[in-house]
């Protein structure tokens, strides 16, 4: 999948195990670049580390991030989604 076609959504989320009242607001991606799947990051352009810099979790699809909001405290990450910001 190219950077251009990924979706980017803001999402408001805390920790799961420490801090849990500090609120992150985080930039999360739908969908998955092909370059994640090359074996060496040191091989990637400028272009793909400045994109995978800003990103805080992959989701395959807006079902999954979904779900990690709908689970709450009861997910299996170590971060929780409060909010989706940006839909």
């Amino acid at each position: 999948m190219n950077i251009k076609d990924i979706k980017l959504y803001t999402i408001q989320a805390k920790w799961n195990e420490f801090d849990g009242n500090l609120l992150l607001f985080k930039t999360v991606a739908v969908g998955k670049p092909d370059f994640l799947n090359e074996e060496y990051s040191w091989d990637w352009t400028d272009e793909e580390k400045d994109f995978d810099d800003q990103i805080f979790y992959y989701y395959e699809d807006y079902a999954e991030l979904n779900q990690h909001l709908k689970d709450g405290d009861e997910t299996h990450h170590d971060f929780i989604v409060t909010k989706i910001i940006n839909q």
